[in-house]
């Protein structure tokens, strides 16, 4: 049970890490579709750099992942306040995007063996990154754009933390 939710909570990390680079981009540097492709092809490609991580050494890696990714948000957050309408910084945008979106990959290869179906873990990492994707929407129409200061660092503490507490588990069984 602790693994399903687990996996759901990823997902709505995911989906606000994604959204909340996609929201940060459109109101500070373009709203061109260009500006939507970029951010889709740079998380898909972390997340093909992820799947290709099959080390077991990089499970001791796995939180700095995770919170490198809301530290990459946090520099384009940065950035963009300091220069925005700026193209030119799509350069940098980019690198930081791909870094965030490693862990996408990494963790599907490295959580698929704690479910007898692979197809359940995508169903409830996807229905997380559905419901982070509707809560994205939501915040940013009644909060407004602060939400994605604070909610990355408690999803990625939350992430991080049940992390940690399975490898802990793991290690004692």
């Amino acid at each position: 049970m602790i693994e399903t939710f687990f996996v759901f909570l990823v997902g709505f990390f995911f989906a606000f890490l994604q959204f909340s680079f996609f929201f940060t981009l459109q109101a500070n540097v373009s709203s061109a579709g260009l500006t939507y492709l970029i951010t889709t092809v740079c998380w898909l490609g972390g997340a093909v750099i992820g799947l290709s991580i099959r080390s077991p050494v990089a499970v001791k890696y796995e939180n700095l992942m995770i919170v490198t990714g809301a530290a990459g948000f946090y520099l384009v957050h940065l950035l963009v306040q300091w220069r925005p309408f700026d193209n030119a910084y799509f350069v940098i945008y980019a690198p930081l995007m791909v870094l965030s979106s490693i862990y996408a990959g990494y963790f599907f290869n490295s959580f698929r063996g704690r479910f007898n179906n692979v197809k359940n873990l995508f169903f409830w990492e996807n229905n997380g990154f559905m419901f982070g994707i509707a809560s994205s929407f939501l915040a940013v129409s009644l909060i407004g754009q602060s939400y994605r200061v604070w909610i990355l660092a408690v999803c990625a503490g939350a992430v991080a933390g049940l992390r940690s507490w399975f490898s802990f588990r793991d290690q004692r069984n």
